[in-house]
């Protein structure tokens, strides 16, 4: 006996819709009455839906604050490796690929494929080092130093 059967196929289809279907409800719910939990505790917290004083623009141009550069230098790394992250991501996948599909047409789209994601890997980290110039330290520096 295995576990793929009419009655395991139609359980899971209906345990999905179900389960579904009580999200969609579930956030419609919190949506009309006004009471999404996370918006109440973002706001509580002064994180997410809070209101900031109405002179913070002016404000954030000279903002230097040890906390707001730690943020950035612990941002900066993460940056740096997500389109690195991506471009190997795709770049097992067309390996992958590689080991399926045989043929000269695909050999040559495939290696294409590559040459186009290795591009675009070392381009994107390239242009996220240098967003401020040759000098590194100048992303975590202040809006107003730029």
């Amino acid at each position: 006996m295995t576990y793929v059967n009419d009655h395991s196929v139609l359980g899971v289809g209906i345990l999905f819709t179900v389960l579904g279907t009580v999200a969609i409800t579930t956030r419609f719910y919190a949506l009309v009455t006004g009471e999404a939990v996370i918006m109440m505790i973002g706001s509580a917290t002064h994180t997410v839906g809070a209101h900031f004083p109405a002179d913070i623009g002016a404000a954030i141009l000279y903002y230097d604050g040890w906390d707001q550069v730690l943020l950035e230098r612990l941002e900066f790394p993460f940056d740096i490796m997500q389109p690195l992250a991506l471009a190997l991501l795709k770049l097992s996948v067309l390996f992958f690929y590689r080991r399926l599909f045989v043929g000269r047409i695909f050999d040559i789209a495939s290696w294409t494929l590559i040459g186009v994601v290795i591009a675009w890997g070392i381009t994107f980290v390239i242009a996220l080092t240098t967003t401020c110039g040759a000098t590194i330290m100048a992303n975590f520096g202040t809006l107003n130093t730029l």
